[in-house]
């Protein structure tokens, strides 16, 4: 479901564009932002303190949210290696590095079960006193290499866009709280509800080209496209 670099040049030949307009990554480039590729099949229970330094860093986040952050961490649960698969369309979610801005970075409901990767596994955690929950991501800027990227809901634009769930921009305070009714397991569901939105989350299965079947907050009501198992 990548997308293809020869249509980009067609449409640009066509249009006059220059390529050197759009940065589609190369290997090496996305190689570059690899803070890891875990290899691990999940999810994998992380107690507080034994975690990645990127873990560590998304339960700091999340308790960052509470009156008493030091207490709050002590209670939250983190899992390493976290897949989401969309009840809508069967299909695991994907961080979409390859895409060209401003699609990098989009969530995705587009991989089927025997071709997951790095791009499909997630870093989680959550409060299980109040079901909060932040995801995060193993991808950062290379010029940034000290940032955590975590999900977040992107309020910035407007139509069919508004709503992404995306992880770049990349930055120490774009990440987005949900709650989740389950948290990641063994055949375990749940939806995602935006604490900031105020709606939930679906796999846009009606938007076509880039944005199919992306991740979206957009929905006051729980449907079959609002179910993940993780």
């Amino acid at each position: 479901m990548k997308r293809p670099v020869a249509l980009l040049a067609v449409v640009a030949a066509v249009l006059g564009w220059s390529l050197s307009a759009f940065p589609v990554a190369s290997a090496e480039d996305l190689a570059a932002h690899a803070v890891s590729r875990p290899v691990a099949d999940g999810p994998v229970l992380v107690p507080p303190g034994t975690g990645s330094p990127e873990l560590e860093r998304l339960r700091e986040t999340l308790s960052s949210n509470y009156a008493d952050p030091m207490t709050a961490a002590a209670g939250i649960s983190c899992w390493d290696y976290v897949k989401i698969r969309s009840h809508g369309n069967n299909l695991y979610v994907a961080v979409e590095q390859d895409e060209f801005f401003p699609d990098r970075g989009v969530l995705r409901a587009r991989t089927p079960g025997d071709a997951l990767g790095s791009w499909e596994r997630f870093p989680v955690c959550r409060n299980p006193a109040d079901w909060r929950t932040v995801i995060g991501s193993y991808w950062r800027p290379k010029e940034q290499p000290d940032l955590v990227c975590a999900v977040f809901v992107d309020t910035s634009v407007w139509d069919t866009g508004r709503g992404l769930l995306r992880t770049q921009p990349c930055s120490d305070v774009a990440y987005s709280v949900f709650t989740t009714i389950n948290p990641p397991g063994s055949g375990y569901s749940t939806w995602f509800y935006s604490v900031d939105v105020g709606l939930y989350v679906s796999a846009q299965l009606d938007y076509s080209g880039t944005y199919h079947a992306s991740l979206r907050s957009r929905l006051g009501e729980v449907g079959p496209w609002e179910w993940f198992t993780w």
